[in-house]
This record gives C-alpha cells, structure tokens and sequence, in this order.
C-alpha cells in the first residue's frame, strides 16, 4: 500500500506546470478545482480502501502514518470549491440566482444520494446485514449510514439550504449573506460537535471559506500579484499555521479541540488555493474524477470494497484494489448514465 500512495503522490507531481494564475484570470478556475478535487479524491478512494484490508501489516509503515493523520482534511477542498464557486456564479447572476439552488442543488443532489443509499441497503441485505428502521430513516438523510458515506452530503446539503436562507434574507447585501452563512455553520459546528460523531463539524468552515474567497478573490490575487514577498509570506505563513494547529488539535479534546482542527483546515485549503497562484495544475484523468464524476465515485465507491470484502478479496490488497478501482468507475459511469441525466432533465421541467 506504501507504494499505491507514491504513486498517488507523483500522479499529482506530473501534472502541475508552473505559471502565475491571476495574469490569465480567477486562479480557481474549473480546470483547476476539478483537478485538485480529482486528487483528493483518489485520496478519499484509498483511505477507504484501507479500512477494509485485515490488520496483518498489509498496510505498512507510510500508509499507516496517512491514516493517522489524514482526518477529514481531504475533503476540505470539495467544500471550499463549491463555496467559491457558488459565490463566482451569485456575483455573475445576482441574488436570483440562489432561486435554483433548492432544486437543481439542494433536490438534485439528495435524489442521488437516496438512490445509491438503496442500492447500499440492497447489497447490505445480499450480505445478510440487517438495519433498523430508525437506522435506515437517518441514512437517508446523512444522519447514519448503512454501509455507505453520508456525513459530507449532509453538510453540503445544509451548506447549500443555508445559502439559500442567508441570500434570501440579505437580498443584495452579499457580504450580509456570507457572514450569515459563517454564522450559522458557527452555530451547526457547535451542535454537531454535541450531537453528532466529530466528523461532522471539524471541517465545516470550508465552505464559507469559499464563500468569502469567491466575493473578493480578484482584490487578494492582485495584492499578492503585487510583490512576490507577499506570496511567499503567505504561502509560508499558512503553512506554519496549519503545522501548528493540525498539531495543537491533536493534543486537545472539546471545545479547544474543534476550533484549532476547523482553523488547520482553513489553512489546508488556503494553502492549496496560494499554490494554484503559482502552479497549473492539468491533468484530464483527474479532472474527470473530480468534475463529472466526482459525486458518484464518492458515494458508491464502497459498494465495490464490501462485496470484494465479503469474496475474500482483501487477502489479495492489490486484486482487490484493482478490482475496487475497476468496479467504482464502471458503476459510476452506469450510475450517471442511468441517474444523474435522467434527474437533470426532469428537473429541468419541474424546476
């Protein structure tokens, strides 16, 4: 497994390409984010992966360290994105544009997740796997899970219904509506962390992240545009800032515990934003991961790591690992194919 995470590592290394991103325009572009994303999400395939092979030292030494230290940071950059990138369109569209969102995001992304929270309780019942009612009510809403991941389609879900609120209240005062939607995660971190598993709040703050860099990217590029120092300053800056708190939430527990993970992950994902200021990063393979396919390959890519479990598969880490790979993207082209156009295009007349 050691040797799988190399390789993720120099898939990222050959596909950046140097060049100053403001001169040519956002530096988040969609290429650009939907790279990233298709790398983190390899990320969020592996780590997966390795929580269904036996503990019998297939994992090794670098694979263990990963997953030690990984937390729910990799999915920080699905969050900020989609914040910014909300923000992009509500500037370019104006505050109706946010008329859409509960159907062609908030509707459209739900009937997705409850059609593969299906398919999971189909195959779970194949395996011989029973759930209560109560259990099977909560999945469907990212509450609980029956074998699948639900807890970030929760939150992407309120993230969404909170910027649906938030615009809708401020009308054209976006920044009104961007500190409102910073608020009420505050307050959604702070319940979560009481009431629900910790995964759920730590990396909450992404989103409006995203908000607020989408709203005022264009000033922070051109100041940092400016001089060079400043870039690096800031690159190095947020890189001691995430060391720091990524270190110092390790040590904690509560309250102290939450804040310093939610500001390691706010500086993860400014770190990665400062590095697409300097780097390109292309590759089409990955931008196909984390573009069209992003969503499906997230949400069934389990399915795949059960029924090779159940096969006896995990004896062989990487048959199985191939036959994972193979099977999540074959099932998340069907799955598109088969779901997502059929739900786009009745949402269209519908909504």
């Amino acid at each position: 497994m050691d040797l799988i995470l190399i390789l993720l590592g120099l898939l990222l290394l050959v596909s950046v390409r140097p060049g100053w991103q403001p001169a040519r325009g956002a530096t988040l572009d969609h290429q650009t984010t939907k790279t990233i994303n298709g790398w983190f999400i390899l990320l969020v395939l592996f780590s997966h992966f390795v929580t269904y092979l036996p503990a019998n030292g297939t994992m090794m030494r670098w694979t263990a360290v990963w997953m030690a230290t990984k937390g729910e940071l990799i999915v920080t950059t699905f969050l900020a994105f989609s914040g910014y990138g909300i923000m992009v369109q509500l500037q370019k569209r104006g505050s109706g544009y946010v008329n859409h969102l509960p159907v062609q995001r908030v509707l459209f992304v739900w009937l997705k997740f409850a059609v593969a929270v299906t398919l999971f309780l189909i195959v779970g019942l194949w395996l011989g796997h029973t759930y209560p009612l109560s259990r099977i009510a909560a999945a469907y809403l990212g509450l609980a899970t029956v074998g699948n991941s639900g807890w970030y389609v929760f939150t992407i879900l309120l993230m969404y219904l909170l910027t649906y609120a938030a615009v809708k209240i401020s009308g054209r005062r976006i920044r009104l509506a961007i500190g409102l939607v910073t608020l009420a995660t505050l307050v959604y971190s702070v319940l979560a962390t009481r009431y629900l598993p910790s995964y759920y709040a730590v990396v909450s703050l992404s989103y409006p992240a995203g908000l607020w860099y989408g709203y005022r990217h264009s000033v922070i590029e051109g100041w940092l545009a400016r001089r060079w120092s400043r870039y690096w300053v800031s690159l190095v800056g947020t890189g001691l800032i995430f060391v720091i708190s990524y270190y110092g939430c390790s040590r904690m527990t509560g309250w102290l515990h939450l804040a310093t993970y939610q500001l390691a992950a706010l500086a993860f994902v400014s770190g990665w934003v400062l590095l697409a200021m300097k780097l390109r990063f292309v590759n089409p393979l990955l931008a196909y991961l984390g573009g069209p396919a992003l969503f499906s390959i997230y949400i069934l890519q389990r399915l795949p790591m059960m029924v090779g479990q159940r096969w006896g598969l995990a004896e062989h880490p990487l048959g199985y690992l191939g036959f994972v790979v193979g099977a999540t993207l074959l099932l998340a082209a069907i799955f598109d194919w088969v779901v997502d156009e059929r739900l786009r295009r009745w949402l269209k007349k519908v909504g």
